[in-house]
């Protein structure tokens, strides 16, 4: 089906209820030639191992695998043949789409039902050979027997804002065979001692903000000092001592491995006040909202800034994403879809955000991730990627790409200084309630596919290769972020399995793809008529690789059309390296450095190494 904007909610409605209407009576009851065409069927079947449940409304899947010769063992505690039996169905709370067939009648609904009925019948004491639904809860482990093939890994707990942000916290203790992957910084707000650490590197993103704001602000001619204005320069100075503080460590770090986070376990009011005037200063001077005092010459001040900024983006590659403005999103680790996702530039209001830390139970609330200050824009409006990958144990560990998915825009134009939700969150529930408010360049549905925007870079942009970069960029970081969770032992690699990940990437103004979140399962309900048609054909591209991959001798290599997936990956099934605890542990704490000690033992290594 061919749906819009416009009409693709009432198309799938009309259609459900018309084909409730067809079920509405069973027809006659089959006749011979029908019934032993079922019976031989179900016997070829059960041979080569081809019978399937489902659990959920996935009509192109039943569609396809009946196609390829499975046939389907339907739980009698869940009778959802085709179409969802409650009264009280929305179309947007579906598993996913429904698959609208031309030409249907009554007669031939229900001609296939009693054939269902009947192969029910003959699988009544035969178990599944492969269980689909894209909803764990579904799963019950202990009745799956080792050989069937289920749809879930399970374990997967790289997924979770919590797991994803331990994950890749440790990912440079691991060997990945390259450095596409790139994240916005992330802290987990679990005990005092967290909160310590994230303070101490808030105040130094803070200091590099301001650097990153007087820098900018002069190369654009920005007025940032008046007669009027009320913040001494003295702020600048104490935000470059602070700047050249952390570079200190950076190097440290880069050179020797040792990590450079240094933080107190208390600190006197006094500086816990010091740190908030300071921080005042520098957020109002960002915002507009204060000037600095008048100086006549900006540019000593201006190369100064400009040196610390320069030296700062060539240590620390993980966080060229850094901007002028010091934002971060406060993150519930419970909840998705941006559900209780707030943003806040101010330190007081981030702590209490977050506080109680723990709830009675001890589970940890609260992830905190640094805001991308200066993501791509399309017509000044902020856009993120959904990207889906399969992953596939049927007889090696590969991953598959998706080259097809969705673009999700913001509803108004992106700003740094309004931290409106409607601007800088693109959760498809977020952004519902602001499209009839949107910028009239955008589409109705705040949504492209991936089409769309590489036809945008091609001919908007004159950019004709820029997709396929982004695109092998985001191939390296799946692989990478992969890897990572494998060695850290964050998923349950189970044979006979396979899993379906949808990851949310934020492309860079450099072009460069940024990793937000990897979501396990994701929904596919179509909430808007491009999700409604591109998961109709994604499902349908992983119930053919899924058979391929369960058994390639039986299929001629050349006529398996993996759809839109492209295989990025393959590894035998072996148990991943684990580094030891210790090891892992030390990328997740802190040490504190002497400097000055460690300049001495680099001297007399390097003097070792003359004599030699």
């Amino acid at each position: 089906m061919d749906y819009d904007h416009l009409n693709y909610i009432s198309e799938m409605t009309k259609y459900i209820v018309r084909k409730r209407m067809m079920l509405g009576e069973l027809g006659e009851k089959l006749d011979k030639t029908s019934e032993n065409m079922v019976i031989s069927n179900v016997g070829h079947a059960v041979d080569k191992s081809m019978v399937f449940t489902l659990r959920g409304y996935y009509p192109i899947v039943r569609h396809t695998l009946v196609g390829l010769g499975w046939v389907e063992k339907v739980d009698p505690r869940y009778v959802d043949y085709d179409i969802p039996m409650r009264r009280d169905f929305i179309v947007t709370t579906l598993d996913s789409a429904p698959l609208i067939i031309k030409n249907e009648t009554a007669d031939k609904v229900k001609k296939e039902l009693q054939k269902q009925k009947l192969v029910n019948t003959l699988l009544e004491d035969k178990n599944p050979n492969l269980f689909f639904s894209l909803r764990k809860n579904y799963i019950t482990w202990n009745t799956i027997e080792k050989d069937t093939i289920v749809s879930y890994f399970p374990k997967c707990n790289f997924c979770s804002k919590y797991g994803l942000n331990m994950c890749l916290e440790n990912i440079r203790l691991f060997q990945c065979s390259n450095d596409s992957l790139k994240f916005p910084r992330s802290y987990t707000m679990s005990n005092e001692n967290s909160v310590r650490r994230f303070t101490q590197h808030f105040r130094e993103t803070l200091c590099f903000s301001l650097m990153r704001f007087v820098k900018e602000s002069y190369e654009t001619n920005r007025v940032i000092k008046t007669l009027e204005g009320t913040v001494p320069w003295t702020t600048f100075d104490f935000a470059e001592t602070t700047c050249k503080t952390r570079l200190s460590s950076l190097r440290l770090e880069n050179v020797a491995e040792h990590p450079a986070d240094q933080y107190k376990l208390a600190e006197p009011q006094k500086e816990t006040q010091m740190w908030l005037d300071i921080g005042e200063y520098i957020c109002n001077v960002t915002s507009g909202r204060s000037h600095f005092r008048y100086i006549h010459d900006m540019g000593p001040i201006y190369i100064r800034a400009k040196k610390i900024i320069e030296s700062f983006d060539e240590l620390a590659k993980q966080e060229i994403f850094e901007g002028a403005f010091n934002t971060w999103v406060v993150k519930p680790v419970a909840n998705c879809s941006g559900h209780g996702i707030k943003l806040h530039r101010k330190i007081g209001d981030i702590k209490q955000a977050i506080y109680p830390l723990k709830t009675p139970s001890h589970y940890v609330r609260f992830v905190l991730q640094k805001y991308i200050e200066r993501p791509l824009l399309i017509h000044s409006v902020k856009f993120d990627l959904r990207v889906w990958y399969l992953v596939t144990t049927l007889n090696k560990m590969k991953i598959w790409v998706y080259q097809e998915g969705y673009v999700r825009f913001c509803s108004k134009s992106h700003s740094n200084v309004s931290l409106e939700e409607s601007r800088h969150l693109t959760n498809v529930r977020i952004q519902r309630q602001y499209r009839a408010r949107r910028d009239p360049q955008l589409s109705p549905e705040l949504m492209w596919d991936f089409r769309t925007l590489r036809d945008y870079f091609t001919e908007k942009m004159k950019l004709p290769n820029m997709w396929d970069k982004i695109m092998k960029a985001i191939e390296e970081s799946i692989i990478a972020i992969m890897q990572c969770a494998m060695s850290t032992n964050l998923i349950d690699l189970r044979k006979n399995s396979f899993q379906l990940f949808g990851a949310d990437f934020l492309i860079h103004e450099n072009f460069q793809p940024c990793l937000i979140e990897v979501n396990n399962g994701p929904g596919l309900s179509p909430t808007t008529s491009i999700i409604a048609k591109k998961t109709t054909e994604l499902l349908a591209d992983i119930t053919r690789v899924v058979n391929y991959e369960r058994n390639p001798l039986t299929c001629i290599r050349n006529s398996v059309d993996p759809g839109n997936f492209h295989l990025i990956y393959i590894k035998d099934m072996t148990q991943p390296f684990v580094p030891s605890k210790e090891k892992v542990m030390q990328g997740m704490t802190s040490t504190p450095v002497n400097l000055k000690e460690w300049k001495n033992i680099a001297r007399k290594r390097r003097a070792g190494s003359r004599l030699n």
